[in-house]
């Protein structure tokens, strides 16, 4: 079966993230929102993916490359500003073969079988109580699919089905409802294909990380691969913590999401927080600030490339930091 993904929103109303993703490569649980959608269309029974990017989302291209790591076919189809979903799919035509999917990869559903009965013969929209999921189910050349161009528009002359499942219908609309997002998966990360390994009924852990259970208060805690948190710092509530990062001594976190490569500085307290390298973005009174001080908040700066175990990163980080602050001063 085939699919259309549309990939291509650029995320201004995520804005600052969106210097750094965009809307469909947002991490949620150590994978990209896009990942997930992957996940859902291999469950799905999709060998073959057009996937609708932007000429500026390289990231995209480069992250899932032919597919081969899904079982899928992935053919890149670059998005110009005035290229609707029904162009898109007018260029595609002689491509694609009844039944297929469009969906939207920036949308969240959960990775579940979508029990879609086949024997429909007209197009379906489909929704999850009365919400739309980005999803339809084209059997008919000539129905129009431009609802699912963002934000999501009420179907026209297409059949709305709506289905029985335990779907999830996140619209990644604002920084509130990704933060949202991300703490309420990581407190339920059976609803996904998790990146890590699940040590206790309160920790997944990625690969070559390390942290220690004293460091764990009251929630649950996601950590990506090769991220260290100090024995000292202290994690409360829902916490999520990116691929490459470095939490240090006697920080503490609560209700917060930080993203990849980001590094926390001694004592550095974080509350209701997106974390993205320098920027530090309060959800609860919605503001954003760029730190300056690279030994407070920061990128991380280890070798990601080198094979060294988390401890040598954790002390090249250091160095580095300091380094760069002994130069600025």
């Amino acid at each position: 079966m085939q699919a259309i993904v549309f990939a291509n929103r650029c995320g201004k109303e995520l804005s600052p993230l969106n210097e750094f993703y965009c809307p469909a490569m947002l991490p949620i649980l150590g994978k990209p929102v896009l990942e997930h959608c992957m996940d859902e269309l291999k469950l799905n029974k999709v060998k073959e993916v057009f996937l609708v990017i932007s000429s500026s989302q390289k990231a995209i291209k480069d992250y899932f490359q032919q597919g081969l790591r899904w079982s899928l076919t992935i053919h890149y189809i670059i998005c110009e500003n005035s290229d609707t979903p029904n162009k898109i799919k007018e260029k595609l035509a002689p491509t694609l073969k009844l039944p297929y999917y469009v969906a939207r990869g920036d949308i969240v559903r959960g990775t579940y079988d979508w029990n879609l009965p086949n024997e429909r013969e007209s197009t379906a929209y489909v929704n999850l109580l009365n919400k739309p999921l980005g999803l339809i189910k084209v059997n008919d050349k000539s129905c129009s699919i431009d609802c699912i161009d963002w934000p999501l528009k009420k179907p026209e002359k297409i059949d709305v089905v709506q289905i029985n499942c335990p779907l999830k219908n996140y619209l990644i609309r604002s920084l509130s409802s990704y933060h949202q997002l991300v703490l309420t998966e990581a407190n339920h990360p059976q609803t996904f294909i998790a990146s890590g390994i699940e040590q206790s009924l309160n920790l997944i852990t990625g690969k070559r990380s390390l942290i220690q259970s004293n460091s764990l208060s009251n929630g649950k805690t996601y950590i990506g691969d090769h991220s260290y948190v100090d024995k000292s710092a202290k994690l409360y509530g829902q916490t999520s913590i990116g691929h490459e990062c470095i939490v240090d001594r006697g920080v503490k976190v609560s209700n917060s999401i930080i993203l990849d490569d980001t590094y926390i500085g001694a004592k550095v307290e974080i509350t209701n927080a997106i974390v993205c390298q320098n920027k530090i973005i309060r959800i609860d009174l919605a503001t954003c600030l760029t730190v300056s001080d690279s030994y407070t908040i920061s990128k991380n700066k280890a070798n990601k490339e080198s094979n060294l175990s988390i401890f040598n990163l954790y002390n090249i980080s250091l160095r580095v930091l300091r380094s760069s602050r002994l130069s600025c001063s």
